[in-house]
């Protein structure tokens, strides 16, 4: 027996089988080859990557249109790439398959995470729950949703009663945030036709605003109507889009 011969026969090679019900082991070398998958495996993978992206976006948590889209397009990343990882995980060494095991478990995690994070923080409709004017310049404002956040953001629509005038053109709403009936936040001025973000002062499902219309520029005989449009209960998050 030569050398060469005899340095072959020492190796000893280590592969796992797994596949078609069928686990075969081989031995050489130091080196750890594991085969994962088949056909049958491969199947259930791509099944379960589509059925997770399918189910995911079908369950998408009450948010924006905008926040709606990210959360699709990463969570279909993560669980594509989750699939990816396990799909070449086939035939690798031990410490690559494990790696790729692990990349797989991560995107999974991932994904739930992305669903947490918008389940929890996403925007949601507010409804104009009451309209109730005080005095002939002044509205109570009752919103809620169906969750609780931080901050309300909502346009402001001014209309005059009598459609010859021309007041809601020169008129400000001063809106402040009420809390048992009690001012508990700064006042905030706006035109109509404008965006206004109100903080809530922590996170609130139902709150009244206290809205004031200010007609000194427009006259004192103007008669408004007071309306919002698009009002959303938010939270100030730097990755909200």
């Amino acid at each position: 027996m030569t050398d060469n011969e005899t340095s072959d026969s020492s190796r000893h090679w280590t592969q796992v089988d797994v596949g078609g019900g069928k686990n075969t082991i081989h031995g050489g070398s130091g080196h750890q080859y594991i085969k994962f998958g088949g056909p049958w495996v491969q199947i259930i993978l791509v099944s379960a990557g589509i059925g997770g992206v399918v189910t995911g976006i079908l369950r998408t948590p009450p948010s924006s249109p905008a926040q709606q889209v990210c959360y699709g397009i990463l969570l279909s990343l993560c669980i594509i790439l989750a699939v990816v990882c396990l799909w070449f995980a086939c035939k690798k060494r031990r410490t690559a398959f494990i790696g790729l095991v692990a990349s797989s478990v991560l995107a999974a995690a991932t994904a739930a995470s992305l669903y947490k994070l918008l389940h929890d923080h996403g925007s949601i409709s507010a409804e104009l729950e009451n309209n109730q004017r005080a005095t002939d310049h002044s509205f109570i404002l009752t919103f809620k949703g169906e969750a609780a956040r931080s901050r309300l953001r909502f346009g402001v629509d001014l209309r005059d009663i009598n459609s010859m005038d021309l007041c809601h053109a020169n008129s400000k709403v001063s809106l402040t945030v009420l809390h048992d009936a009690v001012i508990s936040s700064e006042k905030i001025e706006v035109r109509s036709g404008k965006i206004v973000e109100l903080n809530l002062n922590g996170p609130k499902s139902h709150v009244e605003i206290e809205a004031v219309i200010n007609t000194s520029k427009a006259g004192p005989n103007c008669k408004m109507k007071l309306g919002v449009k698009s009002a959303v209960f938010r939270d100030e998050e730097w990755w909200l889009p």
